[in-house]
């Protein structure tokens, strides 16, 4: 082999692997959605990211009595605050919502 086909064979699996990587990130993020139907539960996690109907989707299940309570992560975009409340959304200062973790994890331990 001259250099020339040996450069145009490292060419060829660059770009294999280029595609590959891309055609796999393309679909990764449809991977880790799963639809499945709301069940009662205990609480409603929101993950709080770039997306700010989270929240509102999580006040929906909760206003269609999925659960009695919603916790929501630091919101990622600041100012939406308004727009949660429009939505009967309050949000728990993050001390409160720890202080009150370690209490019922307390008296869980103790029953």
């Amino acid at each position: 082999m001259n250099s020339k086909e040996t450069s145009r064979n490292y060419k060829s699996v660059l770009l294999f692997f280029i595609v590959a990587v891309v055609a796999l990130v393309a679909v990764s993020g449809k991977l880790l959605v799963v639809e499945c139907a709301p069940v009662k539960s205990d609480a409603i996690v929101v993950l709080s990211g770039l997306d700010p109907d989270r929240p509102k989707e999580a006040a929906l299940l909760y206003h269609e009595g999925y659960a009695d309570t919603v916790i929501i992560t630091t919101p990622a975009l600041q100012g939406h605050e308004l727009g949660y409340a429009q939505e009967g959304i309050s949000l728990v200062p993050r001390e409160d919502l720890f202080k009150e973790l370690m209490v019922k994890k307390k008296f869980q331990s103790l029953t």
